[in-house]
């Protein structure tokens, strides 16, 4: 009884699994956003783990032959994530300097008016 009630319980955390990482695959196609990827990228070992789990319980070269899937499309997505992140960074770097830019023509400005102000 108690195994029977694992594997049902295992297949619905697999099929649940399953859901959220087939959820996030098509969120990914249509956005390929960092918050995106990271999703897909979670979801997936989240299966994978799962996965595993019911390998263990009821081993099965399909389950492996998934895993083994799973394992690679998250591989792929990996130097795509990293790249995301460093656009990011270089977006917050570009804006920083932007930032110090504007801060230095306001300085400039102040300095400028401050001696007008003293001449008169």
């Amino acid at each position: 009884m108690k195994t029977a009630l694992k594997k049902y319980s295992i297949n619905r955390s697999i099929d649940q699994a399953w859901d959220v990482f087939d959820q996030q695959v098509r969120l990914a196609r249509l956005r390929l956003s960092t918050k995106n990827i990271h999703k897909l990228r979670v979801s997936s070992q989240k299966l994978e783990a799962i996965l595993n789990l019911g390998c263990h319980v009821q081993p099965s070269t399909r389950s492996k032959n998934i895993i083994l899937m799973i394992k690679k499309i998250r591989k792929n997505m990996g130097p795509l994530r990293n790249i995301q992140i460093q656009a990011k960074d270089i977006i917050k770097y570009k804006n920083n300097i932007l930032d110090k830019n504007k801060q230095h023509a306001f300085f400039k400005f102040m300095t400028k008016q401050k001696k007008i102000a003293k001449k008169n």
